[in-house]
């Protein structure tokens, strides 16, 4: 059985012949891709999963990807200098931009600046405008 059919069975209360682990390989996969062991793409293609079913671990979408973002009424801007990836989400009523650090040690980003930061309702204004929420 395969660990989407263990969770379903587990969600019926039901047993299963083990519990099933959707495991994060995010990082893994990251330093795999970075090192030149896998392709750019890898992270966005049907190989990744099938990685994941290979391991006996069961997928879960971890950040932003298999899928891509959409924003309407906006301009979405992004760029990195120097280790450091920025993207900036302009409306009509104002912009808002988000920076992430690259830790090379642990082949993974940390959040350094938030879109929303300031108090009051501007930047969340901004971001709800983006979204469409």
């Amino acid at each position: 059985m395969r660990p989407r059919g263990r969770l379903l069975k587990i969600l019926k209360h039901k047993k299963t012949d083990h519990v099933p682990w959707f495991g994060d390989l995010d990082y893994w996969a990251t330093s795999l891709i970075r090192c030149g062991l896998k392709p750019v793409d890898f992270v966005r293609s049907d190989a990744y999963l099938e990685w994941h079913r290979e391991l006996g671990v069961g997928f879960y979408l971890q950040g932003c990807f298999p899928f891509k973002e959409l924003f309407r009424s906006c301009k979405v801007a992004e760029e990195v200098i120097d280790g450091i990836r920025s993207r900036t989400i302009s409306t009509p009523i104002g912009s808002i931009t988000e920076r992430w650090k690259w830790l090379p040690d642990s082949f993974s980003e940390a959040l350094t600046k938030h879109f929303v930061k300031r108090r009051g309702l501007e930047d969340l204004s901004i971001c709800l405008l983006a979204l469409r929420i």
